[in-house]
């Protein structure tokens, strides 16, 4: 099978780009065409094949931006004009597949199989499709399924599938194609409880264009609210013995993780979406529970009434909408080995190379910042573990969660006070500390929404991360 290396991709996204509207006119209708299919192996091993074919519309996606040159995810999807050869399409994207890879489970030598969906415009001919992942040093070049598609064929299920779904609006501010369409899914709630579901969707999105650069941006985005009722109020909680039946099959406890909070249900989940034109997906829970989570161009989680929501809701849009990575290290996560020692990491605000001829964001470093940048990291880990044993302990006490909430703002202040009084804490450096290790990566500041709860902005990285992103769906 023949592979493309990252530096023949960033080539071929040069080359091509010159055509913009005129070969999207001449590659692609109107529509979307989605894929599902089946992604299987163990650790090292991926395979894939194809469950169903859907014609959706329309096609939502920039149609200047066909090829993906911003190397973020895991894998990435290429489309090839089956007469010609040429590259007309690809996208970079995440899995929950591939965190699965970094699991015990997955240490142990087990196999698992995951469905998932891609949606790419629909060819007006037959073309190539190839799913790539990335090789040991982070390297986009590796084919592990390949097939061709036929647009004319019957095997394409054209039927309507968002049956049931009923749209609002929060936020129209051009066509599709133009700008970013945000998809706010109901899940966990009744239909008694739909007027409930708008007040929370309205009420997070709002906070979404509080945040830096979304304030300045908000005319750039469509958001629309989807509603289908669940039989039952809430989610799937197994820890507890607790199983809701609803219409996305969202749960607690993914990876064995009790505030991991997603769904496996990607044919649920795309069948609802295409009541409207998607480029971004968020579910929101309907429950109290803290927890949430988001994979990069697949879709984003947050419950909607703990009170970290607000801050869960925009750090997890972090992940799903801009390929943010983690920035923390101190929480418990499902992970064993997410990230390959020593390999810089694809996402944009982590790095292993904090040498200022390597440091990818060293054009926000100024001249006399040390790299890399102290921060007395061994007094925050003792803070950081003090507050996760008193936490641990006020649980086993059976405190209030109002108590539990209090006491952790106490923690966020002393860490606030902290922070303000290094030397480089308001600088953009070299922290050590990220991507779930406390030693071999580094954040650009020693906090960031993508770093703490105690964090009210993203740092000029991760800002520069979204405009781009931001830039590549509308334009």
């Amino acid at each position: 099978m023949k592979a493309f290396p990252l530096f023949l991709l960033t080539a071929m996204v040069f080359s091509f780009a010159g055509f913009g509207q005129t070969a999207y006119q001449r590659y692609f209708t109107d529509n979307a065409l989605r894929i599902d299919y089946f992604h299987f192996g163990n650790k090292h091993e991926d395979y894939a094949t194809i469950d169903q074919l859907y014609e959706v519309t329309p096609w939502a996606g920039s149609r200047h931006h066909l090829l993906d040159s911003l190397n973020r995810g895991d894998y990435m999807v290429q489309v090839f004009d089956s007469k010609n050869g040429d590259l007309i399409f690809s996208r970079g994207f995440s899995t929950l597949f591939r965190e699965w890879q970094t699991t015990e489970e997955a240490n142990a030598g087990a196999q698992k199989t995951i469905h998932e969906t891609i949606l790419i415009p629909f060819p007006r001919n037959e073309v190539r499709i190839a799913l790539l992942k990335r090789d040991s040093l982070n390297v986009l070049n590796t084919v592990f399924f390949e097939t061709t598609i036929d647009p004319t064929s019957w095997k394409i299920n054209r039927e309507k599938r968002a049956v049931g779904v009923e749209v609002t609006s929060l936020l129209q501010s051009g066509a599709p194609e133009n700008h970013v369409d945000l998809a706010l899914l109901a899940e966990g709630y009744t239909q008694q409880e739909k007027k409930k579901f708008l007040s929370d969707a309205r009420r997070l999105m709002e906070h979404l264009f509080t945040i830096a650069p979304f304030t300045k941006h908000r005319n750039q985005f469509n958001v629309y609210a989807l509603f289908k009722p669940s039989a039952e109020s809430g989610v799937d909680d197994p820890a507890h013995g607790v199983f809701r039946n609803t219409v996305l099959n969202a749960s607690f406890n993914t990876f064995g993780s009790q505030r991991y909070l997603m769904t496996f249900d990607s044919k649920s989940l795309h069948d609802m979406a295409s009541a409207v034109p998607y480029d971004a997906l968020y579910l929101l829970v309907n429950d109290s529970q803290y927890g949430g989570g988001a994979i990069y161009n697949l879709y984003a989680v947050t419950t909607v009434d703990d009170q970290w929501s607000p801050f869960v809701f925009v750090h997890e849009f972090g992940h799903s909408f801009a390929g943010l990575g983690d920035e923390y290290y101190t929480s418990q996560v499902a992970y064993t080995d997410f990230h390959n020692k020593g390999v810089e990491p694809w996402e944009p605000n982590v790095t292993a190379h904090p040498q200022r001829a390597e440091l990818k964001w060293e054009t926000f470093v100024q001249p006399d910042t040390p790299l890399p940048t102290p921060w007395q990291q061994k007094e925050y880990d003792r803070m950081s573990a003090e507050w996760y044993q008193t936490r641990k302990e006020l649980l086993q006490q059976g405190v209030s969660d109002s108590k539990i909430h209090q006491a952790e703002m106490t923690y966020i202040g002393r860490l606030l006070n902290f922070f303000s009084h290094l030397p480089y804490g308001n600088r953009v450096g070299a922290f050590e500390g990220a991507g779930y290790q406390g030693k071999g990566l580094y954040r650009p500041m020693v906090n960031c929404i993508m770093f703490s709860k105690g964090a009210t902005s993203f740092d000029p990285v991760c800002r520069k991360a979204f405009e781009e992103i931001i830039r590549f769906w509308a334009e």
